[in-house]
């Protein structure tokens, strides 16, 4: 057989597998909506590349510029409490008063835990409650509470 016969099937395989990558479309979403500045729309593509193939090197990517975008979206609070939001500030509230409780209690910090998930599933209600209000003010400092300055967002 001719060496170049050889190699054009063993080519046409390498070519297909390269080209199966199915995390390499909502990839390019993920960086092209990053880009234009539309982080929830661009997690959410990061996160579709991630599960149609976690193993190839676009779904890697893909994971890693999901915790880039995350990292950004924990800095940014917006103008007006919305219902995306809301659900940003449930996440971040419940790991940071759940780590607190760990510091300050210890291993007894763990009982606390469902008292915490109670409250911030309530803190969570009452934001989509305020949902096109202002967060200046409460959902500013919910959005940096602790358990040390819990009591005082209460009274905002």
């Amino acid at each position: 057989m001719n060496a170049r016969l050889r190699f054009v099937p063993i080519a046409a395989v390498m070519l297909a597998l390269v080209g199966c990558d199915k995390a390499r479309e909502p990839y390019s979403e993920c960086a092209n909506l990053e880009a234009a500045g539309s982080l929830g729309e661009a997690m959410m593509a990061c996160e579709r590349a991630t599960r149609a193939d976690p193993s190839t090197n676009y779904g890697k990517l893909a994971l890693a510029k999901a915790a880039e975008i995350q990292s950004k979206l924990d800095d940014i609070v917006p103008a007006a409490v919305t219902q995306e939001w809301c659900s940003r500030l449930r996440n971040r509230i419940e790991a940071r008063l759940s780590t607190d409780a760990q510091k300050k209690y210890g291993s007894a910090g763990a009982n606390v835990a469902n008292a915490i998930h109670d409250n911030v599933l309530n803190v969570e209600h009452d934001c989509l409650q305020s949902a096109g209000q202002p967060t200046k003010g409460l959902w500013a400092c919910r959005w940096n509470e602790t358990l040390d300055n819990y009591d005082r967002c209460d009274t905002l």
